[in-house]
């Protein structure tokens, strides 16, 4: 198995032994063991939050990264040559890579791609980070690695799954994980908070206006909730439902999942992550049946509109009311935050759960090179 040693054209740090993980600022437990809970009921998610950061009363209102893809393009055809080189060896090496990697379907404008098994993730396959390559051809003995896209669920991984994975990164390219830490773009980032005791129908989705919505049911009741076109959209759904409708074993995924899929955010790299700005106070979070608006001259009006609101969406029963009146009702839904939803709060977590997974530089770090 190829390892690089010293540095590559003087542009990046010296490599890690691949064999040695890493150690993190924070140490935290194994996110490996995500499939079996105990009899409280609560989800991986909530159990793994509480554990690292404290209980809180209520919903463990916290965030964390769902799905995460970054693009790295090399710095240059020196550091390029180089990385070519590793990847080849080492993926010809069956004998070092054994197990450790299954070619995956490759992304439009990439070479290959692997499945990394790591370690932690043992046979869940579908958890496994997808790494897909690219590189050039100089002539007739020479490629260059052009771009690396990584593709994983941090909140799958963990402590142990990041130093795994790590680990693999450093056999292949300069300084491993870090290496996307100073060059990577961010194409993707699914930021979530678990709801883990709520059901869909203990609180009503309110959005900004002009948003489009769309919801599913299933005998009645609401599973799926969505706001927004691709790009920038929220996902609010049942957990357990969810799984069902994958053929899933739904056992322990009880609860309700809120995501903010974030796509083609054109500034946004893994150096400067940690300020991202809070996606979670796009939206709003209200309480089930509020009592009528003061001034509301007609309180069944109020009522008729609660039950609409109720049976069909939010979105949809404040689409029938006339503009007057629907500026009134959305106004007053406003004062009626859930007690427990607070996303300001929620989002001072955000610094500590990067920096928990390592996907904050350390101070010493450089600025990536230029080109």
């Amino acid at each position: 198995m190829v390892q690089f040693s010293g540095q590559i054209g003087g542009i990046l740090p010296v490599h890690r032994n691949p064999e040695v993980a890493i150690t993190f600022h924070h140490k935290v437990k194994n996110y490996n063991k995500l499939e079996t809970l105990g009899d409280n009921g609560k989800t991986d998610t909530q159990k793994i939050m509480e554990e690292e950061w404290g209980k809180l009363p209520g919903p463990v209102v916290k965030p964390f990264i769902d799905k995460l893809v970054i693009i790295a393009d090399v710095p240059s055809i020196e550091v390029g040559i180089e990385i070519h080189k590793a990847v080849w060896a080492n993926h010809e090496d069956t004998d070092a890579y054994k197990g450790t990697t299954v070619k995956a379907p490759k992304p439009s404008g990439y070479a290959r791609a692997w499945r990394l098994a790591l370690p932690s993730l043992e046979l869940k396959s579908k958890r496994w980070p997808h790494l897909s390559y690219a590189y050039n051809k100089l002539n007739e003995k020479e490629f260059s690695a052009t771009r690396l896209r990584l593709e994983f669920v941090p909140v799958d991984l963990g402590s142990q799954g990041m130093s795994e994975l790590d680990a693999y990164l450093s056999a292949n390219v300069p300084d491993g994980w870090e290496f996307f830490m100073m060059l990577g773009k961010v194409t993707r980032i699914d930021v979530a908070v678990d709801l883990p005791d709520l059901k869909m129908d203990d609180f009503h989705y309110l959005h900004p206006q002009g948003i489009s919505a769309r919801d599913w049911r299933s005998d009645g009741r609401l599973e799926t909730f969505l706001a927004g076109k691709k790009g920038k959209q929220t996902r609010v759904y049942d957990r357990g439902a969810k799984r069902i409708a994958h053929k899933s074993d739904p056992t322990g995924k009880a609860g309700v999942r809120i995501e903010r899929v974030l796509m083609k955010q054109k500034k946004l790299t893994m150096a400067n992550l940690a300020e991202l700005t809070n996606p979670l106070t796009d939206f709003t979070l209200v309480e089930r049946c509020p009592g009528p608006p003061r001034g509301e001259k007609k309180p069944y009006i109020w009522d008729l509109f609660m039950s609409a609101a109720n049976q069909v969406s939010l979105t949809q029963a404040l689409a029938l009311l006339p503009t007057e009146k629907r500026t009134l009702y959305r106004k007053h839904l406003k004062k009626h935050v859930q007690p427990w939803w607070n996303p300001e709060e929620s989002w001072k977590h955000w610094p500590a759960m990067l920096e928990s997974l390592g996907m904050v530089l350390p101070a010493k770090s450089v600025s990536p090179p230029k080109k």
